[in-house]
């Protein structure tokens, strides 16, 4: 965040915009990982596996003569699943891909890509904006330095 922070509005410091605007509120597991880490975090979820493994098959978009969708893409489904052929009623179609864990994980983190951005113009709106709102003290809040911690036993 702080790097797109910097392109954004030239100060790596409004990286809490970035994170505001996508409603993030952990860092860690919301925003898209580099590729070494997306690999480290591959070796730690998934130790003993191999990342190639089919965890499930998924449909592939098919459409009619007329190009209207007749199956979406991304259903679950057993690896046997069929539908008539739209172009050719005699026949039937497949139209399944496996999906391994690797392709699954990338997906994910793919779509944490999906960043959107506060427009510059708009930044000192939004400062007067927050400002403005009241927080209210939660069960958790002690004092304005102090909110309890969760039990751990």
């Amino acid at each position: 965040p702080d790097n797109v922070a910097e392109k954004i509005y030239n100060d790596p410091l409004l990286d809490w915009v970035i994170l505001i605007t996508n409603n993030i509120i952990d860092f860690y597991e919301e925003w898209p990982l580099s590729d070494s880490d997306f690999y480290d975090f591959m070796n730690r979820k998934y130790p003993n596996q191999s990342y190639a493994d089919v965890i499930h098959y998924e449909t592939i978009e098919v459409k009619d003569s007329g190009n209207r969708v007749i199956l979406p893409k991304g259903l679950k489904v057993p690896s046997n699943f069929t539908i008539k052929n739209p172009l050719n009623p005699l026949t039937t179609l497949n139209p399944v891909k496996a999906v391994s864990y690797i392709d699954m994980e990338k997906t994910k983190n793919d779509n944490k890509r999906n960043i959107l951005i506060l427009k510059p113009k708009y930044f000192n709106e939004f400062k007067v904006d927050l400002k403005k709102i009241k927080y209210k003290n939660s069960n958790e809040y002690i004092n304005r330095n102090i909110k309890k911690a969760a039990r751990i036993f």
